[in-house]
């Protein structure tokens, strides 16, 4: 993971952490839950009840959730070990799952013995790394342990969906209106002042027309719920801080729209990253071969449904290392 999409999900999810946001327990799509609920199963009954399981890229920790639920409800003792680049998103996994050992690194250089784990398992994380990044998950896993990555699929459908989300956040940042609606601010506290000019204040505000229309172009297109919500949510408290101009100071106005044009920035940013590390079948070969050079054999890959209608979303890259 190159350094612009380490500081693009650290902020993500230092933005999560501040907020205090409970992460929803477990993966979004059933699909994704159904897959790891059958694994982790599968990992409890042929480990004589003693697991010790690795998971790569942890972000908040949705697949640790399950395992740790498959763990509990099977009686059984799982020893998680979750790791990602991201200090914010190791404090939420922390916050959430204090049993666990918690690690920052990256996926190409993990700190941790050789043939230490059992199982290492990933969901839409290793792929941000380099290739290198496969030869620790097999340097880390025991003769015998196996591999479980669920990895983005080019074309698929969250790569779909990253790529609507990350059209619509470029839409609105090229509409130029928090920009806009910055300088009508600053023209208002001037005119408030006495500093500036009624003439500077009405060209700020015609200036500031076409740029909602602009946003209300990329609602329109892509839905109110594009950007979780955050471009609606936006348009929406222009809407109301227009209306009532007077009623808010503008030095808070001001920092609430840098904040939200930053945040903005963070998540096309993130969309990008996403869309950059989806892998094609020529990528996916890499990695396959990467993984059978560090000792491991290799199943062909498959390919995950997600959404409603279902539609090819994600790898399913499976392997097992060789006893030796």
């Amino acid at each position: 993971m190159n350094s612009t999409d380490a500081q693009a999900w650290e902020d993500y999810w230092e933005r999560t952490r501040r907020a205090g946001v409970v992460p929803e327990i477990g993966a979004r799509d059933p699909a994704l839950r159904d897959y790891w609920l059958a694994f982790f199963t599968s990992c409890a009954f042929a480990d004589d009840g003693r697991t010790r399981l690795l998971d790569l890229g942890c972000g908040h920790g949705a697949v640790t959730a399950l395992a740790e639920s498959v763990a509990r409800n099977n009686l059984r003792h799982f020893r998680i070990t979750c790791l990602d680049v991201s200090e914010a998103a190791i404090d939420l996994v922390t916050a959430q799952h204090p049993a666990v050992a918690a690690v920052c690194a990256s996926a190409d250089d993990i700190p941790l013995p050789d043939a230490f784990f059992d199982h290492v398992v990933s969901q839409f994380g290793i792929e941000y790394a380099p290739l290198e990044a496969a030869d620790e998950a097999a340097r880390v896993l025991r003769p015998g342990g196996s591999i479980a990555f669920l990895m983005h699929l080019k074309n698929g459908a969250i790569w779909e969906e990253c790529r609507t989300n990350r059209d619509a956040l470029e839409g609105v940042h090229d509409s130029g209106v928090l920009p806009a609606f910055i300088r009508l601010i600053e023209e208002a506290l001037a005119l408030r002042q006495g500093r500036g000019t009624r003439d500077a204040f009405e060209q700020a505000d015609r200036d500031l027309a076409p740029c909602v229309q602009a946003m209300e172009g990329v609602i329109r297109e892509h839905g109110k719920e594009i950007g979780g919500g955050l471009v609606f949510r936006t348009y929406a408290d222009i809407a109301h801080m227009y209306r009532k101009m007077n009623a808010f100071e503008p030095a808070e106005v001001i920092a609430w729209a840098e904040k939200v044009e930053a945040a903005m920035a963070a998540w096309r940013e993130r969309m990008q990253s996403m869309l950059d590390a989806a892998l094609d079948e020529t990528a996916l070969t890499a990695w396959r071969e990467r993984l059978a050079a560090g000792g491991l054999t290799v199943d062909e890959p498959a390919r995950l449904a997600l959404g409603e209608p279902a539609r090819d979303g994600a790898w399913i890259l499976r392997g097992k290392k060789v006893s030796r």
